[in-house]
């Protein structure tokens, strides 16, 4: 449950984008002094015209909170909790840097559970079918990379027969639940409150690296 307070984003000196400045395309795009590509609908768009779009004209979409974690060991992408009127967990849309310019990519609520600072996270596709996922991008697309992971099928019998999988392999079930319980000693991915100073303490610290 992540309920957090929202504030207005006006630019200021200390996001202003320069070329030697880490992630000056994702400041860009938060300040919207700069549209970036949605991969959804496959053209350019801000983050204002998303939320709009996304409001659809009966609820309110805004950002929440944010998040700057390296998903998938290709450098730091920026990740938007959104929440609905009332609702606090609507979804959340991913920012990335590639080629010189800003990708959008828009995922469910349930697409981040417990996310870590290394970018792994929870995923889960129903009681028995779970394991930790890492974020892929492809140049055109993405994928979750489960490890380790837990499948349930039917048996001979009808009865729910559980493979646990490590690294890709057939796992004992203790092999996998020790993984499992290391994933949850990890240190959690940092939100922040979406506001001016906490933008600017974000990027900030991250020119400082």
């Amino acid at each position: 449950a992540c309920g957090a307070g929202t504030g207005e984003i006006a630019p200021t000196v200390s996001l202003a984008p320069t070329a030697a400045r880490p992630g000056a395309g994702y400041a860009s795009v938060l300040l919207e002094e700069a549209p970036f590509f949605d991969m959804d609908s496959q053209g350019e768009t801000t983050l204002a015209a998303l939320l709009e779009e996304l409001s659809g004209g009966w609820t309110q979409v805004e950002v929440s909170r944010f998040a700057v974690v390296d998903l998938d060991g290709g450098g730091p992408e920026v990740l938007l909790w959104l929440a609905a009127g009332s609702d606090p967990d609507y979804g959340f849309e991913v920012l990335r840097e590639a080629e010189g310019r800003v990708l959008g990519y828009s995922f469910t609520y349930r697409s981040f559970g417990e996310l870590k600072a290394d970018g792994s996270f929870w995923v889960s596709g129903g009681a028995s079918d779970y394991g930790v996922g890492v974020l892929r991008f492809a140049e055109d697309a993405w994928s979750i990379q489960r490890t380790p992971s837990c499948v349930s099928t039917v048996g001979e019998n009808g009865e729910e027969v559980l493979t646990y999988f490590v690294d890709g392999a057939a796992a004992e079930e203790e092999t996998f639940q020790a993984v499992c319980q290391a994933q949850e000693e990890k240190e959690d991915a940092l939100w922040r409150p979406f506001t001016q100073e906490e933008l600017e303490s974000a990027f900030q610290e991250r020119e400082g690296r």
